[in-house]
């Protein structure tokens, strides 16, 4: 009996070691386990601090881009007046209790005119060139500073269509498309400078002009002889690097900026609207009329994107607007037997027909996006038909601009009533301000004795 239960209390102390033999692997795997997390914790934090690195080599060179940007922009931005504070703060009023669009009170008609001359009077004489900015500009010639900057804005413009090449979602990251975009603004408003205290037909074009002409698919009878020439083809180029329907068709930031060039180049250098080809007038015209609302949802939900949109439309108008009030262009204007004034005209139409419908979307600022560009529309309108010109008013005529007029005020005018009942409340209009409801309500004014003068004369 004794020999049996010494065995069993073998048996049952063997049993207890192998249990604590167990369990002590058991404690070895898992120690095993919790040493492979400090590693796997090592390589996140290497991978986050690589992350970090690359941002903020990005950060660097994006900010180096912008200062330099902006400090030949300062350079060459010549001494221009500020616009004074004052002004009627009653912006809108006229509408505030009119509830007849087609009725205008007196006393507000009397303030916009006091206004207008009140600004008139501020302004001056022109600014007039010191020595010493024009040794600067000079300078900023000499250095070859305008065309470095020409190609390096080309480079930024394509940088992203060229880094979404491959993309499936076609969207860039949002810190590298907004400072993209403000790279492209900075370059955009220090090319504007530049072209606009440049004599730009004295300058000689780069020695590989021709050939780069030739080369980016440019007309290969073309001879780039000035600075000017070339700097006008660099811009088209640039614009049609992309056409309005491609696959990276939400390049309209770019778009934007560059017709801003080219706005400023029209405005600043009178030999430049020579250069406007019929290629380059029909793609103008197709940016203009093909990227309206008519874009996917998921595209226009933006509110900036839209408003950018908006933004290149308004350019355009302004640049059509210059082309066909200028004293250069006129030969052309008869020449041609208004083909180019009709063209225009039927553009600028079409686009004011466009405008009016803007409102019917369910989009926060699209009723605010309506004026701006009716507002465009209206002004240039008037200052092309305005003066007495036998050409243009055939024109006028057979393309029934008063008839648009008449059927387009009354909606212009309620639309400005509900934007400058939310202007500065945060709502659809909060970020309008009542200076600019000021010039839109000056605009219906103009465009309601505009009617009147036509259907007089």
């Amino acid at each position: 009996m004794e020999v049996m239960e010494e065995d069993d209390s073998k048996k049952m102390d063997g049993g207890k070691e192998d249990q604590s033999n167990d369990a002590t692997m058991v404690v070895e795997e898992e120690e095993d386990e919790d040493g492979s997390k400090p590693n796997k914790e090592a390589e996140e934090g290497d991978l986050k601090q690589e992350l970090d690195d690359v941002v903020q080599c990005w950060k660097d060179l994006v900010g180096s881009h912008k200062l330099a940007l902006e400090l030949v922009a300062n350079l060459c931005s010549g001494g221009q007046q500020e616009e004074g504070d004052e002004g009627d703060m009653d912006g809108g009023a006229m509408y505030a209790d009119d509830d007849d669009e087609h009725m205008w009170d007196s006393d507000d008609e009397a303030k916009l005119m006091a206004s207008a001359a009140a600004a008139s009077s501020s302004e001056g004489g022109a600014t007039m060139t010191s020595p010493y900015e024009q040794a600067t500009y000079d300078s900023v010639a000499s250095n070859h500073l305008p065309e470095l900057i020409l190609v390096f804005f080309r480079k930024w413009v394509g940088f992203l269509p060229a880094a979404l090449l491959d993309n499936d979602e076609n969207t860039a990251p949002a810190l590298v498309s907004e400072d993209v975009d403000e790279i492209l603004s900075t370059c955009a408003l220090c090319l504007g400078n530049v072209v606009a205290t440049s004599n730009l037909p004295t300058w000689s074009a780069p020695p590989a002009a021709d050939a780069a002409a030739t080369s980016k698919g440019g007309n290969s009878n073309a001879t780039i002889k000035n600075g000017l020439q070339w700097c006008w083809w660099e811009l088209g180029s640039i614009l049609n690097s992309s056409s309005p329907n491609s696959s990276y068709s939400d390049n309209y930031e770019s778009k934007s900026h560059v017709t801003s060039v080219m706005l400023s180049l029209l405005r600043s250098q009178p030999e430049s609207l020579t250069l406007v080809d019929s290629p380059t007038l029909d793609y103008l015209l197709a940016l203009l009329l093909s990227q309206q609302q008519q874009q996917p949802p998921k595209q226009m939900e933006n509110n900036s994107k839209e408003t950018t949109v908006v933004q290149m439309h308004c350019h355009i108008i302004a640049m059509l607007g210059v082309l066909c009030c200028s004293e250069e262009q006129r030969p052309t204007y008869h020449s041609s037997a208004t083909a180019m004034g009709a063209r225009v005209c039927r553009a600028l139409l079409e686009r004011l027909r466009s405008a009016s419908e803007d409102n019917n979307h369910n989009r926060a600022n699209a009723v605010t996006n309506s004026v701006i560009v009716t507002h465009e529309i209206l002004n240039v309108l008037m200052d092309i038909y305005g003066d007495d010109d036998e050409i243009k008013e055939e024109v006028f005529r057979r393309e029934d601009v008063l008839g648009h007029f008449q059927r387009c005020l009354p909606g212009f005018k309620r639309r400005v009533k509900k934007v400058a009942a939310t202007a500065g409340s945060g709502g659809g209009g909060g970020s309008v301000s009542r200076e600019e409801v000021d010039v839109w309500s000056e605009a219906a004014l103009n465009a309601s004795r505009f009617i009147k003068y036509m259907k007089g004369r």
